[in-house]
């Protein structure tokens, strides 16, 4: 018999300062602010109590890091950084908000907001690089074999084209569900293809959810 893959938990950072202010952070390395931080405390004690995920993978930004290690205290687990589960990089756009993109550079904001995937932000990464680095990532620490559950910590652009993958869109398609902060979606394998048990479950979560994606 072949070896099984792990089930995942693909998990959002907490929330930052930008997120509430729906600027776009990319390769900014922006804390959790105090929301941020309840969340990943709320976070940690379900998935103790819960899914109990045996490893913990996480982008090297300081909100995706912070948010994996709040879990790796609560299970006394390790965090093992991973560069490519980093969100897209926006180059010149992070730290505005799309409103401001999209009065600077109206053909360029436009192309980027009808989900182009070749579409590249001044100084920054195509979402179909975006989907390569990603996608490599997920089925590195997913691989056949490897223990579980696996807990993946990351960012909204970088989870979107996961579960794109996993859902058999393609990369243009409009975005159609929502993914809050220190929210938990969970992948099953089932032979050679995934599937969704549950997305974007921020039932643990004190004070309700919100989708603060700067752009649809």
């Amino acid at each position: 018999m072949p070896a099984e893959r792990p089930v995942v938990l693909l998990v959002r950072h907490g929330e930052t300062v930008w997120n509430r202010e729906l600027r776009m952070q990319g390769r900014r390395d922006v804390p959790l602010s105090p929301r941020g931080l309840e969340e990943t405390a709320a976070l940690a004690a379900r998935l103790a109590s819960r899914e109990r995920p045996v490893r913990i993978v996480s982008s090297d930004l300081v909100r995706a890091r912070a948010t994996a290690e709040a879990v790796g205290a609560a299970l006394d687990l390790p965090v093992t950084l991973d560069p490519r589960l980093r969100e897209q990089s926006l180059g010149a756009w992070e730290g505005k908000t799309f409103a401001q993109v999209r009065a600077d550079d109206p053909a360029t904001a436009g192309r980027f907001e009808a989900f182009d995937p070749d579409t590249r932000p001044p100084d920054g990464e195509t979402r179909r690089e975006l989907d390569a680095r990603a996608t490599a990532a997920f089925d590195a620490h997913t691989a056949p074999g490897t223990a579980g559950p696996v807990l993946l910590v990351s960012h909204g652009g970088a989870m979107q084209t996961i579960l794109y993958r996993v859902l058999g869109l393609p990369l243009d398609a409009p975005r159609r569900f929502l993914l809050p902060n220190a929210s938990v979606t969970v992948l099953v394998p089932r032979g050679p293809h995934w599937y969704v048990r549950t997305m974007a479950d921020a039932s643990h979560l004190p004070h309700g959810t919100g989708d603060n994606f700067p752009f649809a």
